[in-house]
């Protein structure tokens, strides 16, 4: 058996149902394993599935389970930092503890559930912002996605080719031969990972967030969502890594600008007083 480990968010149950199905070739009985949520935990409750897959997934290193007695070998998701806001964006949209083993649960009780634990009920928008602001920008992920030691011969599967084709089957195929086992290559999983693209919220929110990023410098305008603290904090990440700033505005008010040329006039008035001010 090979135990796949990995941290919440990190799209373990998808890429179970992909290593079993098109590696190991061992069917689910549903064609459907995604929730509302986006998140693949359909898969848990089909139990001929259960019985006979070959790679058993569970948050084995995050919450300190040891591996099973019969493990022949582990695969790990190891994170890319680089993603960071996509993995905290899809544990806020998926992870909720009565999720994993249902058919479905509502998308608003899982955001509550999110909101609540971080904010107790805070609704300041800059409040917000500014929480994501800090876990993107001091990387408060990393302790989160560290591997438990272990002497069992292991795998790293790259977080990052989740989110594109090519490097996806690449990984794929690496993984199918770490297995000694054929990988399966098909159409069925060209559809089914371009589908896991678009009902992926961190990668979605990522791509638009990038959109922006690139408007703001070339100075186009794009409207920008007011309310969308979450797009709001990856900005200010980025716009601090850039420039250099960390407070204003962008940080401090409660209403945030309308589109990205208001946040590039901020960027360019920052700099014509900077030496002033330094």
């Amino acid at each position: 058996m090979i135990a796949l480990d990995f941290s919440p968010g990190a799209h373990g149950h998808f890429l179970s149902f992909v290593v079993n199905q098109y590696i190991f070739d061992i069917k689910l009985s549903s064609t459907n394993i995604f929730q509302r949520s986006g998140a693949a935990h359909a898969i848990n409750i089909d139990p001929e599935f259960l019985k006979r897959q070959m790679v058993c997934h569970r948050h084995y290193s995050y919450f300190g389970y040891d591996y099973p007695d019969d493990t022949d070998a582990v695969i790990w998701i190891k994170h890319d930092p680089k993603l960071d806001f996509v993995l905290l964006t899809n544990i806020f949209n998926r992870c909720h503890p009565n999720a994993v083993q249902g058919t479905d649960v509502n998308l608003e009780d899982i955001k509550k559930l999110h909101h609540d634990m971080m904010f107790q009920h805070e609704e300041r928008l800059h409040v917000l912002r500014g929480n994501w602001y800090a876990k993107l920008y001091e990387n408060h992920l990393r302790n989160t996605l560290v591997i438990q030691d272990s002497d069992f011969a292991r795998f790293d599967f790259d977080y990052a080719s989740f989110f594109d084709i090519t490097t996806f089957v690449h990984e794929l195929r690496r993984c199918a031969d770490f297995c000694g086992m054929k990988f399966n290559f098909c159409q069925e999983l060209v559809d089914l990972h371009e589908n896991f693209l678009d009902i992926n919220q961190g990668y979605q929110k990522w791509c638009q967030g990038h959109r922006l990023l690139r408007d703001i410098l070339t100075d186009r305008y794009s409207a920008i969502d007011t309310d969308d603290w979450q797009l709001q904090s990856f900005i200010n990440y980025n716009v601090s890594k850039i420039f250099k700033i960390h407070d204003g505005r962008l940080f401090d008010d409660d209403l945030y600008p309308t589109d990205t040329q208001q946040i590039r006039k901020i960027i360019l008035d920052f700099q014509q007083t900077y030496d002033l001010d330094f």
